[in-house]
């Protein structure tokens, strides 16, 4: 009676084991497989093709030394620094030293003047001058060393539709 009861014992316990395990592997395949978010072949937003137009936040402008006029520019909105070119501006240094100063007087920003500038031929270029929304006052001065002076006002307006 003991090999009865061990051989339906075994067969009890490796029946229930059979079933555990295809119970399981039916409810593997079944269960869905889940694709990686970062391959995804389709997006979960649409792309327009609309063209989108570049902004500029440097400009540069080019300027005359030998006009003594001031002078107004109008930039777009999203311009938040300007470089200004001075052309013809050697004449000045012919036999005196002169000094060159450059200041958005609108938020006290001292620029930095270039003499020697690829940029420019026979000019003067700046570094990047901040702009504030609104007008800008730029005051250009030139001072030679007997004494004169050229100021020159250059008005810069950032406005919103350009």
């Amino acid at each position: 009676m003991n090999k009865k009861l061990l051989i339906s014992y075994f067969l009890g316990v490796s029946g229930v084991l059979v079933a555990f395990v295809a119970v399981a592997a039916v409810k593997y395949q079944q269960s869905p497989v889940r694709a990686i978010a970062s391959i995804s072949a389709e997006l979960p937003f649409a792309i327009k093709s609309e063209s989108i137009k570049a902004v500029s936040i440097k400009e540069e402008l080019s300027l005359n030394c030998d006009s003594t006029i001031d002078e107004s520019h109008s930039l777009a909105e999203a311009s938040q620094v300007v470089i200004l070119k001075f052309e013809q501006c050697r004449r000045f240094a012919k036999n005196k030293t002169v000094a060159y100063n450059i200041k958005n007087m609108t938020n006290g920003y001292q620029g930095q003047i270039f003499t020697e500038s690829s940029r420019v031929a026979n000019g003067l270029s700046t570094d990047y001058i901040q702009l504030e929304a609104g007008e800008n006052i730029i005051e250009f001065e030139i001072r030679l060393n007997d004494g004169q002076k050229l100021n020159k006002k250059i008005k810069i307006n950032r406005i919103a539709s350009f």
